[in-house]
């Protein structure tokens, strides 16, 4: 359901640890009208943004480019701007995974 947007994750409870889920029709349509006023640059910048703000450690490798379904310089883009920021590092290995990472800066 989530990967078809159907089902949205709308609050994290930490005591006990919890992530609450809601149907995405109750804002959804509010949600894409205001999306659709931002140019497709900044679209696709916040959805890069809320990937790394929601998982925390992510390639920018030919798979997660291929589940955003963002064309890969785009999502290379937002990755290079989210790390002038300093919103997260780039290129890190990470024990016991495969290949680099870029990791939000708050986890380091």
């Amino acid at each position: 359901m989530q990967e078809k947007f159907l089902a949205l994750k709308v609050e994290e409870r930490y005591e006990p640890f919890t992530y609450v889920w809601d149907r995405s029709s109750i804002d959804g349509p509010m949600r894409s009208a205001r999306a659709a006023q931002f140019p497709k640059q900044k679209q696709r910048y916040l959805i890069v943004r809320r990937y790394f703000e929601i998982g925390g450690i992510r390639q920018t490798s030919a798979r997660s480019q291929e589940f955003l379904q963002i064309d890969p310089a785009a999502v290379e883009s937002a990755a290079r701007r989210l790390e002038r920021e300093k919103l997260i590092s780039r290129g890190l290995r990470i024990g016991g995974l495969p290949g680099v990472h870029s990791v939000l800066r708050e986890f380091l």
